[in-house]
């Protein structure tokens, strides 16, 4: 396999001409293969290594947490991980170094196939030098000749391969010319291969226009009755009127949502999950629905008592809303987070939080709630409560329940709330349009390609003494279409093949 790669590109070499050599190799396909090779590697570490978040590169106390979260997830490999730079792959300027230079590469393989001038030389060097028999296995010749009588009006070389040209133009292919008219190119259906890299260039087109213009809001947490601004200069805003079950196929639930400007509704629609919802440029998607609990708390008098989680910090609400993420595998804890547990004091106690469990304290009793959602097929809502004094580590009180109930809890009163809230994602990419443009090109020119291959075809002539020879070559193992081609040839111009 190395011996004919080192044949191949043996072949795109022109001692004569290193420029032109230069071109035809960094326009091949060996040379795309390379780059698409490393971009597949680049790509592949970026969804299989954690990267580095941004907030962690300019925030010396985020960096160090996001390493501590990396270490506890992947123990002695993390190590490796940061001294190679593979957390650090995506916001580098590799990434978008072998992107460069695959540009310039499909830039190349275009300008080939619109205008083929370097497609004069191809395999016919190789041919020319050594003759047929020392050809590449690659590439398939066919010679054919015309006995010449001496002092006749027989072709020349050149009046050769002008009939030659005459009939391939007549066949409907694109012809190109040497000087001297004895050597040419043709080929047929190029412009379905040119499709694919134009399409691979409006692709890429696309995604830097995502990376420069676009914006997205992700995991946005809609609650029934919920609002959320959609920022970013405009003057909208997103409403959750309701979560319920869908009937449609592939998504178990919906929202009901409503966009509201300057208060008034302007749109209202279902976004069901993991199924993508449009309007004035404006992408929404709903990523999940994700159970929630509505909490509150009374003492004995029936006074609210104040609340406080890890999401809101010091400040304390009358009701809070835990909301949880269904995991089917346990995962590394989500962020580490010191709350103040008594007024007046700062007096610390750190909280893990997996994706399935959420903390809710009480500062006046000197409490803290833990809850677990355990999703089971037989109960989807289904949650584990468990107290805690102070910093003690075991619960004096656990509880279960699956439907809207309270609980005493320290002669205290808990009125526990199960809903659902939708986890969104929205923004404006108008690149998208672009990539999807890029790629419905790219793909019909794979398939128009593959109903009609490319078709190319050199033939040069040349003068002996008594006798005028042309020779076809094409690429591949002969064809039937290049045979029945060369028998045409040679039937019209009355050529009979050489010994």
């Amino acid at each position: 396999m190395v011996l004919k790669l080192r044949e191949r590109l043996a072949e795109l070499w022109n001692p004569e001409d290193p420029l032109d050599s230069l071109w035809r190799i960094l326009a091949s396909r060996y040379a795309a293969a390379l780059l698409l090779g490393c971009l597949a590697l680049l790509v592949g570490i970026v969804l299989l290594v954690p990267q580095r978040p941004v907030q962690a590169l300019s925030d010396a106390m985020a960096n160090r947490m996001w390493l501590e979260s990396l270490a506890e997830r992947f123990g002695s490999t993390a190590n490796w991980l940061t001294r190679l730079r593979l957390v650090d792959v995506k916001h580098s300027v590799l990434p978008r170094a072998v992107l460069g230079l695959l540009v310039f590469n499909l830039l190349l393989s275009l300008v080939d196939l619109l205008n083929p001038i370097h497609q004069l030389a191809g395999p016919l060097l190789a041919l020319r030098a050594g003759g047929e028999d020392d050809a590449t296995a690659h590439v398939a010749g066919l010679s054919l000749a015309t006995v010449i009588e001496t002092n006749s009006q027989s072709d020349t070389a050149e009046d050769l391969a002008q009939r030659v040209g005459q009939l391939l133009e007549d066949h409907r292919y694109r012809l190109v010319e040497r000087g001297k008219r004895d050597w040419l190119y043709a080929d047929r259906f190029a412009a379905f291969a040119a499709m694919q890299f134009l399409g691979l260039l409006i692709a890429i087109a696309g995604l830097l226009v995502s990376e420069r213009t676009s914006w997205w809001e992700d995991n946005i947490s809609l609650g029934p009755g919920q609002v959320r601004p959609l920022g970013h200069g405009m003057d909208l805003a997103v409403r959750a009127d309701a979560v319920q079950s869908s009937t449609e196929p592939g998504a178990s639930f919906h929202t009901q949502v409503t966009l509201l400007r300057e208060g008034e509704a302007i749109a209202t629609g279902q976004l069901p999950d993991r199924f993508p919802a449009l309007y004035d440029g404006l992408l929404f998607y709903a990523v999940s629905t994700e159970p929630a609990l509505l909490i509150q708390a009374q003492d004995s008098t029936g006074a609210s008592l104040a609340l406080q989680t890890p999401e809101t910090g010091t400040t304390q609400f009358t009701q809070v809303a835990l909301r949880f993420r269904e995991q089917e595998v346990e995962e590394s804890p989500q962020y580490i987070v010191v709350l103040d547990l008594t007024r007046g004091r700062q007096v610390g106690r750190q909280f893990e939080q997996r994706a399935n469990e959420r903390y809710v304290l009480v500062p006046s009793r000197n409490l803290s709630l833990r809850f677990v959602h355990e999703a089971t097929p037989a109960q989807p809502a289904q949650y584990h409560v468990e107290a805690y004094r102070g910093n003690e580590s075991s619960p004096f009180e656990e509880y279960e329940l699956d439907a809207a109930s309270s609980v005493e809890i320290a002669g205290d009163w808990y009125t526990l709330q199960p809903q659902r809230y939708a986890v969104v994602r929205f923004g404006q990419d108008y690149g998208l349009g672009v990539l999807i443009v890029g790629a419905v090109v790219t793909g019909l020119g794979m398939v128009l390609s593959a109903w009609r291959p490319r078709r190319q075809i050199w033939a040069w002539s040349e003068q002996l003494r008594e006798e005028t020879i042309l020779h076809l070559a094409t690429t591949g193992k002969p064809a039937p279409w290049f045979e029945s081609l060369a028998t045409e040839i040679g039937t019209r111009l009355n050529l009979e093949p050489s010994p």
